[in-house]
């Protein structure tokens, strides 16, 4: 039965909960429902006592109780504004009406005690003021009408009892809602305390939290710093040591770094917006741009070695890398290339060329215009050794022997001309430097291309 009661209690106290109710609103509504609950009980109560004991008349009282469940239905559908405006001023005027046809019962006793209520009813202090004014101006309408109109007593009515009575109800229906009230905001106060606490302990988490956070944040700013170090000693690396220039996606050049200008022979002026065909020798197919631009384009990088041209003329080699940079990781923003200058390499490269060349060009001499010669000799020679030579012989024979022994002291010459000769380039082109002078075999053949390399 008491789990019933408490049950019941429960179900009658969240009628119209929300859970975007603050925990104001929430008490408000809670107190609301209990005065209602508390007031039709007491009122039911009072009925039933008094009807038992003969007293009919305070059945009237019964005209309250609609009014307290309209008030519960208007809570259930949210209605709270209008739960609370019915709440004080419908029952001031129904318990007016019963003070006024059933005088000086008490009945007038429980206009005060609404307008008590009032406190517990709305949030702002005007509407309770106004409440308040609402209950004393009915209150003090039904002293005048009792005083100014004349009172015929019911003799069956025990008048002081049931004033006595309803004096107390009025007092203990005050008393409940207060103590609902009282008990709500205690409720809340422990909520808040434990709130707090929980808060409290949140809060040494935090710190905690925010110690180790900015343990790690030190940290991360001295890795930040050491990889700042490490960028910028690699970015002076690539500043001294290679070819750097940055371009937009139609291949017209954005930056371009010292090493770079001091190898074009360009100043940075002559070069900034200039499409990167300016550095075009012609050396260097269609295909091989196309390949290129492809694969660029496509977001990938691409590597290889290319022959430029400087502003005198002059060739010079790279060997190259270009790099799309992409802007959120999708699309690209400009193209990094770097490059490594090769020219020496490529002069080695094409000595060792000629070096080949010149050296098939001493082994077809050697063979033919030495050994040719020495076979003469050796013919001559086995045929002394073979004395098949006649005495009348031997003066052809020595001429012979003079003849291709002149033939081979004259193919010994070319031979040491030939190699005094390639001597001489290997040392010209090592004094030439890292360039490539234009002037060479292949010249007018590499002057009809005329390719973009970006």
């Amino acid at each position: 039965m008491w789990n019933w009661l408490v049950r019941s209690w429960n179900r009658v106290l969240n009628i119209g909960m929300d859970p975007q109710l603050n925990k104001t609103q929430v008490i408000r509504l809670y107190t609301i429902n209990a005065f209602l609950l508390i007031a039709i009980t007491l009122t039911l109560l009072f009925i039933a006592v008094f009807s038992a004991m003969g007293s009919y008349s305070t059945l009237e009282g019964l005209a309250l109780i609609p009014i307290a469940l309209f008030i519960l239905y208007l809570n259930s559908i949210k209605k709270y504004t209008a739960a609370r405006l019915v709440l004080i001023y419908g029952l001031i005027t129904a318990s007016l009406i019963l003070a006024i046809s059933d005088r000086r019962t008490g009945t007038e006793f429980l206009i005060i005690a609404i307008g008590c209520c009032s406190t517990l009813i709305f949030e702002k202090p005007l509407s309770v003021v106004l409440a308040f004014l609402m209950a004393l101006i009915s209150y003090s309408f039904y002293q005048w009408y009792d005083n100014t109109f004349p009172f015929e007593p019911d003799p069956t009515l025990p008048y002081v009892l049931i004033e006595s009575t309803l004096l107390f109800l009025s007092a203990l229906m005050i008393l409940c809602a207060s103590l609902v009230f009282r008990s709500l905001l205690h409720n809340y106060a422990q909520n808040l305390e434990q709130a707090n606490h929980e808060i409290q302990d949140i809060n040494i988490k935090l710190k905690d939290s925010n110690e180790e956070l900015t343990a790690t944040t030190e940290k991360l700013n001295i890795s930040i710093q050491q990889k700042k170090s490490e960028l910028k000693a690699y970015l002076d690396i690539i500043d001294i040591n290679l070819f750097a220039v940055t371009s937009d996606k139609e291949g017209r050049i954005l930056s371009i770094n010292k090493p770079a200008l001091a190898l074009t022979g360009y100043t940075k002026e002559e070069l900034l917006n200039k499409s990167f065909n300016i550095f075009n020798s012609g050396y260097h197919d269609e295909a091989f741009f196309k390949e290129m631009n492809e694969t660029i384009h496509a977001g990938e990088s691409w590597r290889g070695e290319i022959r430029d041209k400087a502003k005198d003329g002059s060739h010079f080699w790279l060997d190259m890398v270009i790099m799309p940079v992409k802007e959120n990781g999708t699309d690209i923003s400009y193209f990094l290339c770097l490059a490594l200058p090769i020219t020496d390499r490529k002069i080695v490269e094409l000595e060792r060329t000629k070096n080949l060349e010149t050296l098939n060009t001493i082994a077809n001499n050697a063979s033919h215009q030495v050994r040719r010669p020495i076979a003469s000799l050796l013919g001559l020679l086995n045929l002394h050794r073979d004395m098949k030579i006649k005495p009348e012989e031997l003066p052809w024979i020595a001429s012979k022997l003079h003849d291709h022994i002149l033939e081979l002291d004259k193919a010994a010459s070319h031979l040491t001309y030939t190699i005094h000769t390639h001597t001489l380039g290997i040392e010209e082109l090592i004094k030439k430097g890292h360039k490539v002078e234009t002037k060479d075999s292949n010249t007018e053949e590499e002057q009809g291309h005329t390719k973009n390399e970006l």
